[in-house]
């Protein structure tokens, strides 16, 4: 059975993976955020959206409109949560964090 400090370990070590990751990355989910949202909202992307079907129901009784916004929004949560540990991951390598993790390897 695992003890408290090694899986404590594992997870600091798991989390330090995906901060590098993200660090690497960030500007990227930046950038892919800031154009799912572009490409929802008329000033920016108009002439695609005046194309969509709006009056023909799918199954769903939705048009290809609101089936094409709703796509998009439900790809936002995951950017911004990605960015949240990004925040997360700058608070751990701060000097502050970077003690309060070295405290639990005695």
């Amino acid at each position: 059975m695992c003890n408290s400090p090694d899986v404590l370990l594992f997870v600091l070590g798991l989390v330090k993976c995906i901060c590098q990751w993200l660090d690497r990355y960030k500007d990227a989910l930046v950038l892919l955020l800031r154009e799912v949202l572009n490409r929802i909202q008329f000033r920016y992307n108009q002439a695609q959206l005046e194309e969509l079907d709006d009056e023909t129901l799918d199954d769903d009784v939705r048009t290809i409109y609101i089936s094409y916004i709703i796509h998009n929004l439900s790809l936002a949560p995951f950017y911004l949560m990605l960015l949240a540990l990004c925040i997360f991951c700058s608070c751990i390598k701060s000097s502050e964090g970077l003690m309060y993790i070295n405290s639990f390897r005695t």
